[in-house]
């Protein structure tokens, strides 16, 4: 048997109350028949350190704790608390609570169907780390930061590494997301599209998608995985994304465009071939669609936002469980909201049953449930028979 022990410490909710770097591949974990523990190493509000992040307030340590655990029963993996700051930050009749009535919900949790639900799929690819450093924006932007703005969307996603796109057992999927395939050999390409044709997915291609390959560095080999025709720029200097064609349905929940990006190289979308363009920097077309002969090709150069993801759901019928930018994780039996602000949350659940809250305790009624929830809320929702 083989084990994996992932360390994911859940940093201070008050400062990065939607940070999660609880989304490891477990796709790929589990597609492989590994055993994953996760490392819940988060420091209390009862730690004494000073000199590292730690939960600030009872509050907010008691819905950390509720997010790393409803995180691990979604996705049907194990998880130890370690108590990073000494035994004594956990004694307190409400964090034991709190663990006695996990515990308890437990049983019923693993009795349950807890079948993946998500119909996105998210890769990474490990070749192509060997190309970019930790000095490069290309590493974080790409890899951990894209993949925890991902989380956000509103409908689950399973994270995979590239090298599942060849094996038989990984599951069919509406929406692929490759957020640094910058390394794509010609039997890798063939690999995917046959991947994607299955079901004309939607393929969203980051960066420099393709562009390296075993004959070297060109636009040709990212036109070959893409579709879409490029011009290479040497150097995009900061300034603001144009957003184009707003009235096409990708573009439905992309409200303003004030991020400002770097890139050395970059690459440009030539306007042909039936392609459309969804947003530029000045001159330079960073982000199109195109209909292509394996499905829809979406091209961006700046990682991939939840609204551009949000929309593609729609045009996929992708069941949005929220759409207010909330951290949301789900399976057939379950649904967790970690809030990423204050004010109604709608949680559009699937079922036609009541669903019992875990964390309050309340039962609702089926259908669309509507929650006052602060920035660093959890709730999780169990489905009742």
């Amino acid at each position: 048997m083989n084990i994996l022990v992932i360390q994911s410490d859940a940093k201070l909710a008050s400062l990065e109350k939607d940070y999660l770097k609880i989304n490891g591949y477990q796709a790929t974990i589990a597609l492989h028949n590994k055993l994953y523990f996760d490392e819940a190493d988060m420091r209390t509000c009862f730690s004494l350190e000073k000199t590292a992040y730690k939960l600030q307030t009872m509050e907010e340590t008691r819905s950390v704790h509720y997010r790393a655990w409803g995180n691990s029963m979604i996705n049907g993996v194990n998880m130890w608390w370690m108590l990073l700051s000494g035994n004594s930050t956990f004694h307190d009749p409400l964090i034991m609570g709190d663990i006695a009535n996990m515990v308890k919900h437990e049983p019923e949790i693993i009795a349950a169907d807890r079948r993946k639900t998500a119909e996105i799929a998210v890769l990474c690819d490990e070749e192509s780390m060997h190309y970019v450093n930790a000095f490069h924006k290309q590493f974080h932007a790409y890899n951990r930061e894209a993949r925890e703005r991902l989380a956000h969307i509103g409908s689950p996603i399973d994270f995979y590494l590239m090298s599942d796109m060849e094996n038989a057992k990984m599951p069919d999927y509406k929406v692929y997301v490759f957020l640094n395939a910058f390394y794509i050999t010609p039997e890798q390409r063939k690999v995917i599209h046959k991947k994607l044709a299955r079901n004309k997915a939607v393929a969203v291609w980051c960066y420099g998608a393709g562009y390296l390959s075993p004959s070297g560095n060109s636009v040709k080999t990212m036109e070959q995985l893409t579709s879409f025709k490029f011009d290479k720029v040497g150097n995009m200097t900061k300034q603001l994304l144009t957003l184009k064609n707003r009235q096409h349905p990708f573009m439905r929940d992309t409200k303003t465009a004030g991020e400002e990006h770097f890139f050395a190289p970059g690459f440009s979308v030539r306007p042909e071939d039936g392609t459309t363009i969804l947003g530029s920097f000045g001159k330079h077309n960073v982000l199109a669609v195109k209909e292509t002969a394996f499905g829809t090709s979406v091209y961006t150069l700046i990682p991939p936002t939840p609204e551009l993801l949000r929309s593609i759901c729609r045009v996929k019928n992708i069941h949005l469980y929220n759409e207010e930018n909330d951290v949301i994780r789900a399976n057939r039996s379950m649904v967790m909201i970690h809030a990423s602000n204050g004010g109604k949350k709608a949680i559009n659940l699937l079922w036609n049953t009541n669903a019992k809250e875990v964390v309050s305790g309340k039962i609702y009624p089926a259908g669309k449930v509507v929650l006052d929830m602060k920035a660093g809320d959890t709730a999780i929702f169990i489905k009742q028979l």
